[in-house]
């Protein structure tokens, strides 16, 4: 999952990716 976070935090989903993650 951490590869996920980093790849949508490159476009800028940083806070979507993170409420999924949660």
């Amino acid at each position: 999952m951490t590869r996920f976070y980093i790849l949508l935090d490159q476009q800028g989903y940083r806070t979507s990716t993170a409420l999924i993650i949660i």
